[in-house]
């Protein structure tokens, strides 16, 4: 297998299981005291999950060629997520996840366009 296919293979596999990991369930840890109150505003580790996520995606996304792939498809993915979860009954759209898919995506692009990725 050639480099280039083997890079567009995982970046498409990785789009997809971030793809189920976005639309399946997830337990709720949060038992509504004022400490987890506390802890869930100051330290949201769920936009850092996102933001982190989404870095990766934006990443491999940039290895791909422009003509293929630009970063108005690649932004439009990571929204589409965001907004594909009320038509699950488990998940909810929250308006800081979608900031960080946006926000990771556009600095992991950043991140592949000014490193020395190859281009596929």
């Amino acid at each position: 297998m050639r480099r280039t296919q083997i890079v567009r293979f995982l970046s498409l596999i990785y789009l997809g299981m971030l793809s189920l990991a976005l639309l399946s369930a997830v337990p709720d840890f949060a038992d509504g005291t004022p400490q987890d109150l506390i802890t869930n505003s100051l330290l949201d580790l769920d936009f850092y999950t996102h933001l982190a996520a989404f870095f990766i995606w934006g990443v491999l996304a940039s290895a791909w060629e422009a003509q293929r792939f630009s970063l108005l498809a690649v932004v439009a993915i990571a929204g589409l997520l965001e907004f594909a979860q009320p038509l699950t009954s488990v998940r909810i759209f929250e308006i800081t996840d979608l900031a960080a898919n946006i926000a990771g995506t556009l600095i992991g692009f950043y991140a592949g366009v000014t490193s020395s990725i190859p281009r596929i």
